[in-house]
């Protein structure tokens, strides 16, 4: 019953957890990047209306965050 840990990490096993690392990063850094084309278009699609009605919506939600934040 317990954990073991290996402190004799090879330099493969070491490699390959750097390999895995980036990996992910690539993948973040590519979704984070999609997310973006995203939301670009979807202000660029809207009107002058549609974008102050949705920067008070963020307004308020920022204000309803730090409130609750302090609380």
């Amino acid at each position: 019953m317990g954990q073991t840990l290996d402190l004799a990490q090879t330099e493969e096993d070491a490699n390959s957890i750097t390999e895995s690392m980036e990996k992910q990063r690539q993948e973040i850094q590519d979704q984070r990047r999609n997310r973006e084309l995203e939301i670009r278009a979807e202000l660029e699609s809207m009107t002058v209306r549609e974008l102050l009605a949705a920067v008070m919506e963020a307004q308020t939600g920022r204000v309803e965050t730090y409130r609750e934040y302090d609380e």
